[in-house]
């Protein structure tokens, strides 16, 4: 459930799993205090199509938009640091993503199965990529990577 911590909201693991919330909007602005976004928080929500996430949120946790089939767009704002495994995997219609400068690691397979996705920039602040991230996203035709990256593990690319 949504949770008040310390006047800090934290959005808990599978709080919006699946279709049980019926929301009108199909755009989801995570509220500006939240700082954390549990474990498959969004998992299989496929009426979201766009999802803000501010920069008090200092970590994307494992699976928390996995599977998101209708997702199109993800806006990530200044301040947060990681994108954790699997956290976008298999949102089939995801296009657009904008990751800041403040993201220092995209976890494996974060991205797998974005069919859809068809460039992404890796920040400069970005040090290390997890295996598989990218892997399946078959219409990725641009990809910019910033000579800072440190660390690319195994086929982040494979199957583009």
């Amino acid at each position: 459930m949504l949770k008040k911590r310390f006047g800090i909201e934290c959005i808990e693991r599978g709080e919006f799993l699946c279709d049980y919330y019926k929301i009108s909007s199909s755009t989801f602005i995570i509220p500006d205090d939240c700082s954390e976004i549990g474990m498959c928080s969004f998992d299989s929500c496929n009426w979201l199509e766009k999802v803000v996430i501010p920069g008090s949120v200092k970590a994307i946790s494992y699976r928390a938009f996995c599977e998101c089939n209708e997702l199109i767009e993800v806006k990530i704002l200044k301040g947060v640091k990681r994108i954790c495994r699997e956290t976008f995997k298999n949102c089939y219609n995801l296009k657009k993503v904008e990751i800041p400068e403040s993201v220092k690691r995209i976890g494996s397979y974060a991205f797998e199965g974005c069919s859809r996705l068809e460039k992404i920039e890796i920040p400069k602040g970005c040090k290390k990529i997890g295996d598989h991230a990218f892997d399946g996203c078959w219409t990725l035709k641009d990809i910019v990577i910033s000579k800072r990256l440190k660390i690319i593990e195994e086929a982040v690319f494979s199957s583009c």
